[in-house]
């Protein structure tokens, strides 16, 4: 499964070879940057710069919603950033403010793993109800 590759150069490698008619040219023109600097992406010796287009990335490889949340989770990581495309949801609103105050509990040790899988188990059981509807 994708979720076992943990870089992003390897993921977005392992997605483009997937893709089978994708090259690093078309990558690269597509995203506006050269070759070489894409090609040390894939093989992790750069990370992405600032600017970097993931959403475009994610359409030329043709990833799944979950492939492109774990390109964005890895690509967060390497940066060692919260994830671009819930960087605004994580430090501008509401929810984000509670989602940082649960995790510095379950840093603290008050919150679990079982208390997270519970919550997500609850908010997957709301939406499916919320789609039969």
């Amino acid at each position: 499964m994708y979720e076992d590759i943990n870089t992003f150069g390897k993921f977005i490698r392992e997605k483009r070879l997937d893709a089978g008619d994708v090259m690093l040219k078309d990558i690269g023109y597509s995203l506006g940057i050269s070759l070489s600097y894409y090609s040390d992406i894939e093989h992790d010796r750069r990370n992405p710069g600032d600017g970097f287009n993931y959403e475009a990335l994610a359409k030329l490889l043709r990833l799944s919603e979950s492939e492109k949340a774990h390109m964005y989770d890895l690509a967060g990581k390497l940066r060692r950033t919260v994830p671009e495309d819930i960087e605004d949801v994580m430090m501008n609103t509401e929810s984000g403010n509670m989602a940082r105050m649960a995790l510095r509990m379950t840093k603290a040790g008050i919150a679990k793993e079982d208390d997270w899988k519970e919550f997500i188990r609850q908010l997957e059981r709301k939406k499916q109800e919320e789609q039969k509807e």
